[in-house]
């Protein structure tokens, strides 16, 4: 039996679409099969395109329980996702740039951008959604100095680096195997 990879790297991603390309892809996959595909997926007029893709990413946050919370999660995605797509259309950005300045930006945001939506992930409920945006925002200015502990930044660093020699070898192990 061959389970398929359920996640690959999504921390690593450069967009949201990328993100969701990579995170928990069984499921991403039986959303994309059994709700957006049916719903006419992308075979259908603009106007529609947006409502199925933010119907499967409500739908896909309900998946996860009946709060509120779930739902402006879900929602959020999806509103990330189609902004994303509009912005790249607009501006005729390559999502394949070779440029690593740029794909740095871009996995830097992508990661920024998922990592505020948990919030609404994790919190009990919309009041600890407030509480804890209140928290991040407290007292923070443009003149602040922001002091990062240097210990959290070294494992941050480790991490990047075990999770790119894992990417690498799963790529060279793919390669071996075609070769």
């Amino acid at each position: 039996i061959n389970l398929i990879e359920n996640f690959k790297t999504p921390y690593l991603a450069m967009n949201i679409g990328d993100f969701w390309k990579r995170w928990h892809i069984s499921l991403t996959t039986w959303f994309r099969d059994y709700l957006y595909i049916p719903l006419g997926g992308n075979k259908v007029k603009m106007f529609r395109w947006i409502i199925n893709i933010l119907i499967v990413f409500v739908i896909s946050g309900l998946w996860h329980g009946p709060s509120w919370t779930f739902v402006i999660w879900g929602l959020l995605h999806g509103l990330l996702y189609l902004i994303e797509r509009g912005i790249n259309k607009a501006l005729k950005i390559n999502e394949e740039s070779e440029n690593i300045f740029f794909n740095f930006f871009r996995i830097v945001k992508t990661f920024l951008l998922v990592s505020a939506v948990w919030i609404f992930f994790r919190a009990e409920s919309m009041d600890k959604v407030k509480d804890i945006w209140e928290a991040l925002c407290r007292n923070i200015s443009l003149k602040d100095n922001l002091l990062i502990d240097p210990k959290i930044l070294v494992l941050l660093a480790a991490f990047i680096v075990f999770d790119f020699i894992l990417f690498n070898k799963r790529i060279d192990s793919r390669l071996a195997e075609k070769g």
